[in-house]
C-alpha cells in the first residue's frame, strides 16, 4: 500500500530531511527512497512547507515530475506492508524563513 501526499511541483520544488539531505528541481528524483526520520518539501517562492516523520513498519520516497501542461506534482509517500489495517500519521504545515 502507498499513501501519497503531493502538491504542485512548480511550487515545491526543494527537499529537506533529517539526514541533512538539501536537493531542488530535478535532483529531487521521481521515485527515491529515504532513509531519514522527517522528510520536507518546500515552497522557497511563498516561504511554506509540508512536513512528515517516518512513521513504525512504514518506508518513505519522495519525488518530483514536472512536465510543463502536463504532469506538475512534489510529494512524500509511505510505503506500507500489504498486511497493513491500521496506519495514523501527520502532516505538518508551516513557514519558513528564506
Amino acid at each position: 500500500m502507498i499513501i501519497m501526499n503531493e502538491q504542485g511541483a512548480s511550487r515545491f520544488d526543494c527537499y529537506r530531511d533529517s539526514n541533512g539531505m538539501l536537493l531542488s528541481g530535478e535532483s529531487i528524483g521521481a521515485w527515491e527512497e529515504t532513509f531519514a526520520d522527517e522528510a520536507s518539501l518546500i515552497d522557497r517562492r511563498d516561504g511554506i512547507a509540508f512536513m512528515l516523520q517516518k512513521e513504525k513498519g512504514s518506508r518513505m520516497s519522495r519525488g518530483r515530475e514536472l512536465i510543463v501542461g502536463r504532469l506538475s506534482w512534489a510529494g512524500i509517500a509511505y510505503v506500507l506492508p500489504p498486511y497493513t489495517f491500521d496506519f495514523d500519521y501527520r502532516i505538518k504545515v508551516g513557514g519558513i524563513k528564506t
